[in-house]
């Protein structure tokens, strides 16, 4: 069983409320949790070893925690504090759209829940917690949908997205091990066109020299890619046999595309 404690803050411990009074209606025990005890954030030391042996994971809301944080002897504020602190059995509940979740998990707590996220939701948070693992509110996630997946993609599939589309051709090209001279022949420009386009592929990928470059288009498989259904070729006289064997070539959704 895993012992929950509640940390309240001074305004509903003078109000004689409590804001964690949903969490109470909440039949826990089936998660095989139990609600231990309430103390205000002014006993309560964030980062230390736990104030009371019967609790193993601590609940407070958001701005207390933020509140009770920078005022604690010797520590410095959340927004200062180190990215590499050790994950706490804390967990913090807030709003959507409140401020200040990247301050806590910056400070190490465990978990960060919403205040109507399910008993499922919240008994996950808690267990996390206590196993010293993160859980963020999958609400949470889902409102920063876009932000995690820039974050997760590979650095180098970000710089690519810096190249314009003729640029991608003379990557790839370069990534064949092709020269400055067969490129041009291939894509219909001149030697100094390519050598801009080099040179401007160089530094959006921050890479001294073509061979690495190359190697950042075989990592993202560029290299699987041709030209061919890119570029328009230079028209010339084809008999019936030599449209048939170029149109083979061809992916047939580019044909339909």
């Amino acid at each position: 069983m895993v012992a929950v404690g509640l940390i309240e803050s001074e305004h509903h411990r003078l109000s004689g409320g409590t804001c964690f009074s949903w969490l109470h209606a909440l039949d826990l025990n089936r998660f095989n949790i139990t609600l231990r005890r309430n103390v205000q954030h002014s006993g309560w030391v964030p980062h230390g070893t736990r104030p009371g042996g019967d609790v193993d994971v601590w609940m407070v809301r958001l701005a207390t925690f933020l509140e009770a944080t920078g005022e604690v002897a010797d520590q410095p504020p959340v927004r200062s504090a180190s990215r590499r602190r050790e994950p706490q059995p804390v967990v913090v509940v807030c709003g959507l759209s409140e401020e200040g979740m990247g301050d806590a998990l910056a400070a190490g707590v465990s978990g960060v829940v919403l205040d109507h996220d399910s008993p499922w939701n919240l008994a996950a948070a808690i267990h996390s917690a206590f196993d010293r693992r993160l859980f963020v509110s999958p609400a949470i996630m889902t409102n920063l949908r876009d932000q995690l997946a820039e974050l997760m993609r590979p650095s180098d599939c970000q710089r690519l997205d810096e190249l314009t589309e003729r640029e991608h051709d003379v990557l790839i090209c370069i990534a064949r091990g092709l020269s400055n001279s067969a490129i041009a022949r291939e894509l219909h420009i001149t030697h100094s066109t390519v050598g801009s386009h080099v040179l401007r592929i160089l530094r959006k990928l921050d890479v001294a020299n073509r061979t690495e470059a190359a190697a950042i288009a075989h990592r993202v498989g560029l290299t699987g890619l041709t030209q061919v259904n890119r570029v328009p070729l230079r028209p010339t006289p084809m008999d019936g046999v030599a449209v048939s064997q170029a149109m083979n070539r061809v992916p047939m959704n580019d044909i339909a595309g």
